[in-house]
């Protein structure tokens, strides 16, 4: 290798290199060793467990089995650090999270039908129903993801927006963009723009650089070598382009530029989470505003790039018919597909601006059905949309709803116990009202149900008549109640019955051997 990268981000030729100093790989950032003899060079250690960015550098020669990422469009993901890695915040505590890029709904049905599950560090993390982000807290060079069972030719788009793993978290060098609840992390070599906030962190205090401007705004915990440390987390914006500014930004493998550039999606309005947006259309529009440098738009498309216009408002069409719709902003032309090569343009970038996705609506909503689940003191669920005349025990009933509810116990016109969690004082003759407010009222009584139509009153006659000669005993309060109750439900089948029973209470004078009957009719009535 000619060329290395110093501490500063300058390009020095190995003829230049001090033996001192240390440099870096142009390509894949990774320090390099100074060759002396008879063929001077730069040259990489060997390396038996390569990482994707490894993979993908030009100058890595020897052979250990590995295959090689050359493809741009695998290029370009690898330089994004695989799944983007999201510094997100709650106030002044911040995480970091890797959020799976959305892949097509055909695609994700069939791992859900072949019951694919992910795996983190060959070990198994989730089930693709359940999938959201990773959060990642540990300090390392690469995170591997791979896919149970293994996956066929088919799935190419899960290969390149999932499997590549995710960039470990280098501390000394990520710089994340700014936003309000946290931002992603910036792609190697892609441009850091003077005016621009982005975020860092750092083990201590920020240092102090002419042209940056440093506000710590919050902390967060990693893990490195097994043991936990605090980082600051500091908004960094530069204000001015400077000498000392450059040598900080490119020395962390970046470029500075001057002038701000953006892609600005133009129609139709689609649904932006971090990268990705979502379309519910096949043709969206961009306004794309360069800066001063050369800067060149392709579209990824099934696994290619493709030049997009130079103009700047430019379209991207047959969103619905691609699983993979990409914009990248890059330095360099792209030939044959093919973005780095052993030349001496060792700068070369490749930014993903965009993810764009495909979806029939935006915005799913189910229609919100009010449920309401009642319980009684003892757990047990009452359903008040069927017939339930018993009142449950000691009139007690607690309650829990989807929607914010006022539940109230009615006698007659008075409202004699209110409550959101739970209902008392319900009893027969009184009404519950389920005050549900934009969904309506739900009305409930206990009505008592006279069941004494369904006694046989010829068979208890008989049984009367056959103990009434027998041993007797004083009359009991359940049976003053059951002739309470006789005398309120008063019919031609039980008149005698009735009067029967009166005599026997009145003169002390009870058949013991009818006291079990005398109970099923007092729960009969």
């Amino acid at each position: 290798m000619k060329f290395g990268i110093d501490k500063e981000g300058r390009k020095v030729h190995y003829k230049n290199a001090l033996q001192w100093k240390q440099y870096f790989c142009p390509y894949c950032i990774e320090k390099l060793v100074l060759r002396n003899g008879k063929k001077p060079c730069f040259a990489h250690n060997v390396i038996k467990e390569r990482t994707p960015l490894q993979r993908m550098c030009p100058e890595y020669h020897e052979s250990l089995g590995y295959s090689k990422i050359d493809n741009a469009t695998d290029v370009a993901y690898v330089m994004n650090g695989g799944i983007p890695l999201y510094l997100c915040n709650d106030g002044n505590r911040f995480e970091l999270r890797a959020y799976f890029p959305t892949i097509s709904e055909n695609c994700r049905n069939k791992l859900i039908q072949n019951r694919a599950e992910v795996l983190i560090n060959k070990k198994k993390w989730c089930c693709i129903e359940n999938l959201s982000y990773y959060r990642v807290y540990d300090i390392t060079k690469w995170i591997d993801i791979s896919i149970k069972p293994k996956l066929g030719t088919e799935f190419k788009e899960v290969k390149r927006k999932w499997l590549y793993g995710i960039k470990g978290i280098d501390i000394k060098n990520d710089i994340y963009y700014s936003s309000e609840n946290g931002g992603y992390r910036v792609a190697i070599k892609a441009n850091i723009y003077v005016g621009k906030k982005y975020r860092m962190m750092f083990l201590e205090k920020a240092p102090w650089v002419n042209g940056i401007v440093f506000k710590n705004v919050g902390q967060i915990k990693l893990k490195e070598n097994c043991k936990q440390k605090v980082f600051n987390i500091y908004e960094m914006k530069i204000i001015k382009f400077t000498e000392e500014v450059r040598q900080f930004i490119e020395g962390k493998r970046y470029h500075l530029a001057d002038k701000i550039s953006e892609i600005i999606p133009l129609w139709p309005p689609a649904v932006c989470d971090g990268k990705e947006l979502t379309f519910n259309g096949d043709t969206a529009w961009f306004y794309h505003l360069p800066n001063n440098s050369s800067e060149y738009l392709y579209e990824i498309q099934d696994g290619k790039m493709y030049f997009l216009s130079g103009n700047r408002v430019f379209k991207i069409s047959d969103i619905s018919a691609f699983s993979e719709k990409v914009v990248v902003i890059t330095n360099k032309i792209i030939k044959d597909q093919k973005i780095l090569d052993n030349t001496d343009d060792t700068n070369v970038s490749a930014e993903i601006k965009y993810i764009l996705n495909y979806k029939k609506r935006l915005n799913y909503k189910n229609l919100l059905e009010v449920k309401i689940i009642m319980k009684d003191i003892r757990g047990n669920i009452i359903d008040y949309n069927k017939d339930n005349n018993s009142v449950p025990e000691k009139g007690i009933l607690s309650m829990d709803s989807n929607v914010p509810i006022i539940a109230r116990v009615m006698k007659g016109n008075y409202c004699i116990y209110s409550g959101k969690y739970g209902l008392e004082k319900i009893d027969y003759g009184r009404t519950i009202n389920i005050d549900c407010r934009g969904f309506g009222n739900i009305y409930y009584r206990y009505n008592r149900v006279c069941r004494y139509r369904k006694i046989n009153w010829k068979g208890i006659r008989e049984k009367f008549y056959m103990y009434r000669g027998g041993v007797t005993g004083s009359a009991t309060y359940e049976n003053k109640i059951l002739m309470y109750k006789l005398r309120k439900n008063l019919t031609k089948e039980n008149k005698d019955i009735y009067k029967i029973l009166y005599k026997w209470i009145w003169t002390e004078k009870v058949p013991v051997n009818l006291q079990g009957l005398l109970h099923k009719m007092g729960e009969n009535l």
